[in-house]
């Protein structure tokens, strides 16, 4: 089974985030998205037909997962807040991305036909912190895009993600540590004092993302996958860090400026055979070398 995530949408995903079957900017991304995936995973040599794959936190529309299933993968979608068919949206989304779409397309096509995914993709409506309804091991790939940062509990949600995912079996996550509230001060949200932050992401549902850093997020992965990769692709404005670094926070001052520097990344792991609790990484160094830029 492949898992795939795309983003924490809460309710908002009801409401389409905003589409429209005529927005032809939300129909774009989904074609650049899906392919990105697509091209990825080919790069990597993850054969995609027979594969269970679940997608978590997948957002209004489900065009990357029915693409996956496309070529032959079983996929499963989790949220708490799974977006249902909408009659009025779904059918124009998924006619116009078939026109801009060039790849395998038969399982749009039919959740086109029926009105609706049943019997194309399987729907949980499970927060990755209790994936209850998927077997052990029973998961071949696993995707999110922007998810964890969201998440209550990313140890637990972790654990889970161990227990479902087959022994090699490959996971895909972009993690976005920015400060949701303002993308261009990307760190602020590390000043305040971790005890009323977490009050705050209690309240608001984790909306303002996580003051936990990609270092973090790697180490929590690492008692149960290995880090095959790395792959920086957001980072903070030089003369924003070096104002931030003025500052005695205790969050702070426990990175590096390098370390600080890197706001997002993908990360791709693998599920270790075994479980060794206390292990590092299999070389620490080479993850290291990705925060210095």
């Amino acid at each position: 089974m492949l898992v795939q995530t795309r983003g924490f949408e809460v309710a908002m995903a009801c409401e389409r985030v905003g589409y429209s079957p005529l927005n032809e900017n939300a129909v774009e991304y989904a074609i650049s998205a899906t392919k990105a995936y697509v091209d990825e995973l080919e790069r990597r040599a993850v054969c995609l037909n027979g594969k269970s794959i679940l997608e978590i936190g997948p957002g209004a529309e489900f065009a990357s997962a029915l693409v996956l299933a496309s070529y032959g993968a079983s996929v499963t979608l989790a949220d708490r807040f799974l977006a249902p068919w909408d009659a009025e949206f779904h059918p124009h989304f998924y006619r116009e991305f078939l026109l801009r779409w060039e790849g395998p397309k038969s399982a749009i096509e039919a959740v086109i036909k029926r009105g609706g995914y049943e019997g194309v993709l399987r729907l949980l409506s499970r927060p990755a912190e209790s994936l209850e309804g998927i077997s052990g091991e029973s998961i071949d790939l696993v995707l999110s895009n922007a998810v964890l940062e969201h998440l209550s509990d990313l140890p637990k949600a972790i654990r889970e993600m161990a227990r479902i995912t087959r022994p090699g079996g490959v996971h895909s996550h972009q993690v976005d540590c920015r400060d949701h509230r303002n993308f261009a001060r990307p760190l602020d949200h590390l000043l305040i004092p971790e005890a009323e932050f977490s009050a705050e992401r209690e309240r608001t549902g984790c909306v303002r993302g996580t003051q936990t850093r990609l270092q973090e997020i790697l180490e929590a992965f690492v008692p149960f996958f290995w880090v095959d990769a790395f792959e920086p692709n957001s980072f903070a404005d030089t003369d924003y860090l070096n104002s931030l670094m003025l500052h005695r926070q205790e969050r702070i001052q426990a990175f590096s400026v390098q370390s600080l520097r890197v706001t997002g990344g993908r990360l791709w792991l693998s599920k270790k055979r075994f479980e060794r609790r206390n292990m590092r990484f299999l070389n620490p160094k080479r993850i290291v070398d990705a925060f210095r830029f």
